[in-house]
């Protein structure tokens, strides 16, 4: 969020992009020797047993379809939301770049207030209503594409995509006949496939049809997963 929107200001200013780039790189190694000797301090201690993909069951196989349609939703995020407003949208450069600080912004608001609102909505209700609120938002920012209008419609997209990865983790962990360790490992393997094909996939619809329809194959997507999760094991 924090770099997002500290690239969109030096963009603003005029500051080359080489000049911007290393002092990231300044930054991250500076941070990670200080980190180190913290890191090199942890205490690991090595697992007695190890951990194996679980055969997926319909229950397990369902969150993961739910979830490839999420990781989907933040890939979109982290690789088109800047493209889209420049070139859909038509923003200045600067403004582009606040898409996916929106994005995060939403996500990380999301993630902060999960624990006090998820014990009163209710997980299931959270997921179906996480999945049609990114859809909804995506579909606002294709409907109207004004730059303000499509950086609400990013902001909205986080928020429904905020708590669906949270709460697939957690559930992907409680599926009766599947071990809690090998239930997770192969929820986050598999599901991270959307993460990874989503920005590629709407990629060549777009080269094939324009950007707003890779979205709105997104959408539908967020969107089914939403109504699928009626039928999820959380």
């Amino acid at each position: 969020m924090l770099g997002s929107t500290f690239a969109g200001l030096m963009i603003w200013v005029g500051n080359p992009a080489s000049l911007h780039m290393l002092g990231v790189v300044v930054v991250l190694v500076v941070f990670m020797l200080r980190l180190r000797r913290y890191l090199a301090a942890i205490h690991e201690e090595p697992s007695p047993h190890s951990v194996s993909l679980a055969k997926p069951t319909p229950a397990l196989l369902l969150l993961i379809v739910i979830g490839m349609a999420v990781s989907m939703g933040e890939g979109l995020a982290f690789d088109w939301s800047a493209v889209y407003l420049r070139e859909v949208a038509h923003s200045t450069a600067s403004v582009s770049a606040l898409g996916f600080a929106v994005f995060s912004l939403a996500m990380t608001l999301g993630r902060f207030i999960g624990d006090s609102i998820i014990p009163r909505i209710g997980q299931k209700r959270l997921l179906m209503f996480g999945g049609l609120t990114a859809g909804f938002g995506l579909l606002l920012a294709i409907l109207i594409p004004e730059p303000l209008v499509v950086m609400v419609g990013f902001l909205v997209l986080g928020l429904g995509c905020s708590l669906g990865a949270p709460m697939l983790y957690t559930a992907s962990m409680q599926l009766p006949g599947t071990s809690p360790a090998a239930g997770l490992a192969t929820f986050a393997t598999l599901s991270f496939i959307g993460f990874m094909a989503g920005p590629p996939i709407v990629g060549f619809i777009a080269e094939g049809y324009g950007l707003p329809y890779g979205l709105l194959f997104v959408a539908v997507l967020l969107m089914g997963s939403g109504l699928l999760s009626r039928w999820a094991r959380i």
